[in-house]
C-alpha cells in the first residue's frame, strides 16, 4: 500500500465525513445553500453521488493510462442542475446511504492505487495546458468536493463558520 495514497484516502475519508456530520443532524434541508442555489439536500446528494462519477470519469482514465476527451463544462452544469432540482427533497437516510456507500468505494479504490498510479499524468480541459497528475485530481476534485459543497452547505444550515483542519486542508 502507498503512503501517498492512504493519506489521500484518510483526507477524502474527513472531508465526506465533514458533509456526513451536516447532514446526519436535525437541521431543514430543504433550506437554500448559497453556492449552488441548491437545496441541502440537493447539495447531500450531489456530493455523495459525485464520489463515484468522479472516479469513474477523472481518476480511473488516468491511472489507466487514458486520454481525457474534451468536454464542455456547460454540459456538467446542465446535469448537476437537473439533478438538483430531482433530489432537492430526497430524504435524508437516502442521502447518508449515498455519502456512506459512494464514499467507502472511492476510499477504498485510493487505497488500492501505487505510487506509479498516482503519478500518472494526462491533459485535461479546464486544468490549463501543463499535464496533471493522478494525484492533483484526487485532492483538486475528489477530496475538493466535499469540502467545497460542504461548506456552502453548513452555510445554508445556518452553522457558524469555523475552520477545522482536515489533514492540513482548511474547511
Amino acid at each position: 500500500m502507498s503512503v501517498r495514497a492512504e493519506a489521500l484516502a484518510t483526507r477524502f475519508e474527513q472531508a465526506n465525513q465533514h458533509v456526513i456530520d451536516l447532514v446526519s443532524g436535525d437541521a431543514d434541508m430543504s433550506v437554500t445553500c448559497p453556492a449552488e442555489g441548491w437545496t441541502g439536500a440537493a447539495v447531500g446528494a450531489h456530493v455523495g453521488g459525485g464520489h463515484v462519477g468522479i472516479l469513474d470519469a477523472l481518476v480511473k482514465p488516468i491511472v489507466a493510462g487514458q486520454e481525457m476527451p474534451p468536454f464542455e463544462l456547460s454540459s456538467l452544469d446542465e446535469g448537476n442542475a437537473k439533478a438538483a432540482a430531482e433530489n432537492a427533497t430526497m430524504p435524508r437516510d437516502e442521502i447518508l446511504k449515498l455519502l456512506r456507500e459512494h464514499g467507502a468505494t472511492a476510499a477504498s479504490y485510493l487505497r488500492s492505487l501505487s505510487d506509479d498510479d498516482l503519478d500518472r499524468t494526462t491533459s485535461m480541459p479546464g486544468f490549463g495546458p501543463e499535464p496533471v497528475t493522478a494525484e492533483q485530481v484526487i485532492e483538486m476534485v475528489l477530496i475538493g468536493h466535499p469540502l467545497q459543497h460542504g461548506n456552502s452547505l453548513r452555510q445554508g444550515l445556518g452553522q457558524q463558520s469555523h475552520t477545522h483542519e482536515l489533514q492540513g486542508t482548511p474547511v
